[in-house]
């Protein structure tokens, strides 16, 4: 939930400094930044969803005396959801990366 609020609120004071600075929001690097947030978000709900799985889990588990779970084990160790988590971090660079350098 937290990460979807900085999510959004970083978009909207994106779009907002944009709006400021008079950059335009046709150009070619707001829009690739804006098409990489969402990417990203998409990327990282896909991502975070066995790891949340995983938390419910292992809270469940620990109410009911904390016996070790294969289960568990197996959804943190999920390597699918691990690499979108990893892509959703890369298209968060390189957002960073187009706003510092701004190309175009």
């Amino acid at each position: 939930m937290f990460t979807n609020i900085g999510g959004l609120g970083a978009l909207a004071f994106g779009l907002a400094l944009v709006g400021q600075e008079d950059i335009g929001f046709g150009t070619a690097w707001v829009s690739a930044a804006i098409a990489l947030w969402v990417v990203s978000m998409a990327l990282g709900g896909a991502g975070g969803r066995t790891a949340r799985h995983a938390r419910y889990l292992a809270e469940r588990l620990a109410a009911e005396g904390d016996r070790p779970s294969e289960e568990l084990a197996t959804l943190v160790a999920h390597r699918p959801s691990l690499l979108l988590s990893y892509a959703a971090t890369a298209a968060m660079v390189a957002i960073l990366v187009l706003m510092v350098w701004q190309p175009g």
